[in-house]
């Protein structure tokens, strides 16, 4: 079944697989503009008694189906996501343009600048090196998933609010609704094996020797690594658009207590952000050609953040691209070794000035 064939049938028979209730729904498939100008189908079916409904795009469930995955499951699935992501409070549209009705529902999401400059163009937005904070309205949000409306020019001028007023909102209620989480890269990959293994994480288990036992039977199971690898994962307790957590009050200067120092920022996407301790095994370049690799091969094109890699300096509090902080260092070096040089010179020139004989001896072997 090509494509276009995939979504005519999806649009059709999905009522089959829903409540008595959505059987006089208005279903339809349009085309959404997502980030990084990414283009997908998105189906919607919308109820009489709603003005906003979840948008579920098809474009991955096509992939599924090609995988072999059957057109059944897909639908019951869908029809599921339907249910679930169910805006349940009825928002009047009205609202959509007071400030104060607002408030406490403006939040904001980091997306990269270069992929992005026409979304950029017609939003207000916070520039942070080469990402960039955008500002939405928070409808609805469940474990996977949230309805939000994107804030573009029109309607912060409807608002009446300054773009410093906006940022300064959505930073207060995005800490308080999607709090930060910071953890090893190795504890996902262990609770994942743990899972297929047992069928349960075994930090669940309160019996220590069990625990213990089943640990060792993990360790011969899997030859999962005892070095831990340094790579470790900042995002939100959703772990969904959660990259902007980087820009959190306090989080920069936290993750450096916790990395004993300087560490690199990978934007892994635009869910989370890797960082890597700074300890002069890691070359900023090598970081960079693997997130570029990764974006390419692992990461869907609408969840790309960027393709750079940060540094933080802790003895500055700072953090600037990679690329940069090396120029800066190699600059700093430059400058120390030129300093050292000047004072050598300035000192040989004194003892010139006050012995004059002395310019003109040249050091000899000692006998």
């Amino acid at each position: 079944m090509k494509y276009q064939k995939f979504k005519s049938y999806v649009e059709e028979h999905i009522k089959d697989y829903l409540p008595e209730t959505y059987q006089d729904a208005v279903v339809s498939v349009q085309t959404v503009k997502k980030n990084n100008s990414q283009e997908l189908d998105g189906l919607n079916i919308q109820l009489a008694e709603e003005n906003t409904t979840p948008i579920i795009y098809l474009n991955h469930y096509y992939e599924d189906y090609q995988n072999g995955r059957v057109i059944g499951d897909i639908l019951e699935e869908i029809a599921q996501c339907r249910e679930t992501y169910r805006v349940k409070e009825h928002f009047p549209i009205e609202n959509l343009f007071d400030f104060e009705k607002n408030r406490e529902r403006i939040i904001f999401q980091a997306v990269g600048r270069e992929a992005n400059q026409e979304l950029l163009s017609n939003a207000p937005h916070h520039v942070e090196q080469d990402m960039a904070l955008i500002y939405k309205i928070l409808l609805d949000k469940e474990k996977g998933g949230m309805a939000s409306i994107t804030i573009d020019h029109a309607l912060l001028e409807r608002m009446g609010v300054d773009e410093e007023t906006l940022y300064q909102t959505a930073m207060e209620n995005t800490v308080r609704e999607f709090p930060m989480t910071f953890f090893a890269m190795d504890d996902v990959v262990r609770e994942m094996l743990e899972q297929d293994l047992f069928g349960f994480s075994l930090a669940t288990l309160e019996d220590a020797e069990m625990k213990d036992f089943l640990q060792e039977i993990f360790q011969e199971q899997t030859g999962f690594p005892k070095e831990q690898s340094p790579f470790y994962i900042l995002t939100n307790e959703q772990k969904m658009e959660g990259a902007g957590v980087l820009f959190y009050p306090g989080v920069q200067e936290l993750v450096a207590e916790k990395m004993n120092g300087d560490y690199f920022v990978l934007p892994s996407s635009v869910h989370e952000v890797l960082i890597v301790p700074d300890d002069g095994n890691m070359n900023f370049e090598e970081l960079r050609t693997m997130v570029n690799e990764v974006n390419q091969t692992e990461v869907h094109p609408a969840e790309v953040l960027t393709g750079q890699v940060y540094s933080y300096d802790s003895a500055r509090g700072c953090l600037m691209l990679a690329e940069e902080r090396s120029a800066q260092k190699q600059r700093e070096r430059q400058g120390e070794k030129k300093g050292i040089l000047e004072k050598l010179n300035e000192k040989k020139n004194a003892v010139q000035k006050s012995e004059p004989g002395m310019q003109k001896l040249s050091p000899e072997p000692a006998l």
